[in-house]
């Protein structure tokens, strides 16, 4: 009996499962309670403090002037790298970058400045792909760029015609085209004068009624040497604005000599 008792109880003690301790089991729980919570508040709290330190590069000083170019500049670079991902903050640096090249009067700065303006917005368009505007902003520096670079000139029109193809209707992009190509052609390329007279009249079909537009095609038709083509463009400016003075004046100029060569149209 008593040999028969000890193997019962060691059969009984083999099917009791081992005991679990219900600490050690909160206790894990809780950390991955803790750790999910921790990432949840670095998330929200890290675009916050990037948002916040962009603002500060737009606030002004105690006198009411804004921050210094250069400080502003360094502001929106670092909320960049507190939020990588962020298209905003490349694109912003892009602008205050163009804008410095434009104030500076070294040309080997304004041309660092707009290669660095390009990365930014090169950058920013990696995060939010064909986004027609950060585009556009590319052919504008590439535009600027090549003022002191020519050969960059085809650059700048590779990226226009990308930011027309994706919207082909709106006349300002076909317009701030025709002003590269115009800059182009002012530095010899004769075929660059062809094609913005082609974008100004797609421009003209689409605004008929703007005058200035008709006086922008008016310039264009005079570089081309297209006489005609220059006179019925400022007859549709004067018939769309009659006070229209620089219309009057090149009209005039060109009724009484053909063959003169008029000056450029008035700006918008």
């Amino acid at each position: 009996r008593w040999v028969s008792a000890r193997q019962n109880r060691g059969r009984e003690r083999s099917l009791v499962r081992p005991d679990v301790s219900p600490s050690g089991a909160r206790w894990a729980v809780h950390v991955s309670i803790a750790v999910a919570a921790l990432v949840l508040v670095v998330v929200g709290v890290i675009p916050w403090a990037a948002d916040h330190v962009a603002h500060e590069a737009y606030e002004t000083t105690a006198n009411g002037t804004l921050l210094p170019p250069a400080k502003a500049l360094a502001d929106l670079r670092r909320a960049e790298r507190l939020n990588p991902l962020e298209s905003t903050y490349p694109s912003l640096i892009a602008a205050g970058e163009s804008q410095e090249a434009q104030n500076s009067l070294d040309p080997i700065q304004a041309t660092n400045l707009l290669a660095q303006a390009v990365s930014s917005l090169k950058q920013a368009l990696r995060l939010l792909p064909n986004d027609v505007l950060f585009m556009a902003s590319v052919a504008e520096n590439y535009t600027a760029w090549a003022k002191y670079n020519h050969v960059l000139y085809p650059r700048a029109q590779q990226w226009w015609t990308r930011t027309i193809a994706l919207d082909p209707t709106d006349y300002q992009m076909h317009l701030n085209y025709a002003q590269t190509l115009a800059d182009w052609a002012g530095v010899g390329n004769a075929r660059a004068r062809a094609t913005e007279v082609q974008q100004l009249q797609l421009v003209a079909t689409m605004r008929p009624g703007d005058a200035s537009v008709w006086m922008h095609l008016a310039g264009a038709e005079q570089g081309a040497g297209n006489v005609a083509a220059e006179r019925h463009a400022l007859e549709e400016a004067l018939k769309d604005n009659p006070s229209e003075a620089g219309a009057t004046t090149l009209l005039a100029a060109a009724t009484a000599s053909p063959t003169a060569v008029l000056g450029p149209p008035s700006p918008p």
